[in-house]
This record gives C-alpha cells, structure tokens and sequence, in this order.
C-alpha cells in the first residue's frame, strides 16, 4: 500500500522559500512590538510589587488578591473584545473606515456593559474577601485597591478595544508604544502617591489604584486620537491586497489574541 511521505529536501526548500521567508519578516516586524510592549506590562508588574513590599505583609499579601482579580476580569474583557480584531481583518477595503468605526461602536458598548458588571465585584471585593476567609485587615486593604479599579476597568476595556483595531490594521508599533507611555504614567505617579514622597500625600494602597486609573486613562485617550487619526487619513489598506493577503490576515487572527494591557 502506497503511502504519502514528505521528502525533508522539499520541506527544507519550502521552509527556505522567498514567500515563507517574506511571511516571517512580516510576522516577527508586526509581533516584535506586541513582545516589547508586553515586557514593559510586566516591568510594571514587578515595580508596582515593589511598592508593595514597601507597604507592609498585609499590603503585598492584599494587593496579590486584588491583582489576580483584576487580571482574571481584564483577561476575559480582553478574550472578549478580540472578536473585534477578527472582523476588522475580514473586512472588504471598499468602506473599511465606515464598517471599522460600526465595529470599535459595538465593541466600546460591549465592553462597556462587561466593565459594568465588573466593577460591582471591584467594588465589594471587601466583603467577597471576608466571605471566602480573609482577614479583616487584608480585606480592608484589598478595599482600597478594588474601589479605584472599579473605575478604572472602563478606560481599560475601552482602550482593549482601540488595541484590538490596531492589530487588525497592522499598527501594533502605536500599541507598542501607547502602552509603553502608559506603564511610564503609571510608574511615575504609583511611587509619589503610594509612598508619598516629592511632596505627594500618601495615599497608600489607594495611590497605586489612582496611578493605574490615571495610566489607563491616558492609553484610552491618546490611542483614541491615533485611531481616530488613522481612520480619517488612512486609504484601503495595502496589506491585504498583496499576494500573501490570506496568510497575513491569518496572521492577524494570531496576533489578536496576544494579551495587552494587565
């Protein structure tokens, strides 16, 4: 019985091939970003625990509970909002401005209601944390924490959403660096208002949620007027006109689910 084998000359030759080699100039440019910027989410990461070292056991061991809940609630906002990069990358060039502003609508309203729920568990996570057997204490730190992220999970959601439309239109440098210049944000004032140093009062737990407030504040606004600019200036894309369209729309469809802002 005859079987099909590859011959590994031929698979080296297509491994080697112009148009697989052009294929990974193109995904390692447009995925090189996305990696760097979620470096500089981990950096933050690491600095805001720091921070927390600084405030005390009961704080680190608070602001780990909190922060878990915030990364399972943005991860599933995130998993979310990617269907908006699907369908942006499917789209026809005639119109693509028009149907692309319908879909980053539908997604804001989307993620807003998302965030809304959310924000009701942020809120509480005092009482949620007594529930299940913490410490007064810690929960009352957690509390301090969860309230100002309760406000922050909107401009987060909505910012995903804008993050998800650069991916799809091939722009994940200005992702890169819109969340690269909001880890700064949040860098510079997590420490003064934390630890109430250069003058700052000392918000203590609290500081850190303000600094991630005004952070994603600052993504949300400026990768709205780079979107908003991209939209009113920008032709039909040529990426997907080319003739490795399909494969770089696939590629695409990899790169929406690449994590964001944490």
């Amino acid at each position: 019985m005859k079987t099909n084998t590859v011959k590994p000359m031929w698979a080296l030759r297509a491994i080697l091939s112009a148009e697989c080699l052009s294929e990974s100039r193109y995904l390692f440019n447009k995925g090189l970003p996305l990696f760097i910027q979620k470096l500089g989410v981990m950096v933050r990461g690491v600095f805001f625990a720091w921070i927390l070292t600084q405030l005390g056991v009961e704080a680190l061991a608070a602001g780990g509970l909190v922060l878990s809940l915030f990364m399972l609630v943005s991860g599933f906002c995130i998993g979310l909002v990617s269907t908006v990069c699907i369908q942006l990358s499917s789209l026809a060039s005639a119109n693509r401005a028009g149907s692309a502003k319908k879909y980053i609508q539908h997604g804001s309203i989307l993620s807003s209601l998302v965030a809304l729920f959310f924000s009701v568990v942020l809120w509480n996570v005092e009482t949620e944390l007594v529930f299940i057997g913490q410490t007064p204490v810690i929960a009352a730190l957690a509390a301090q924490y969860g309230k100002v992220l309760s406000f922050a999970i909107f401009p987060f959601c909505w910012w995903s959403v804008l993050f998800q439309y650069c991916i799809s239109e091939g722009l994940t440098r200005l992702a890169m660096r819109v969340t690269l210049m909001s880890v700064y944000v949040a860098l510079v004032f997590a420490y003064p208002l934390s630890l109430g140093e250069f003058g700052f009062v000392s918000l203590g737990f609290a500081g850190m949620g303000v600094a991630t407030l005004i952070s994603a504040l600052f993504a949300f606004l400026v990768g709205l007027y780079y979107v908003k600019k991209h939209l009113v200036f920008s032709r039909p894309l040529p990426v997907w006109e080319s003739q490795y369209s399909d494969r770089r729309q696939t590629a695409v469809l990899i790169l929406a689910y690449s994590p964001t802002l944490s």
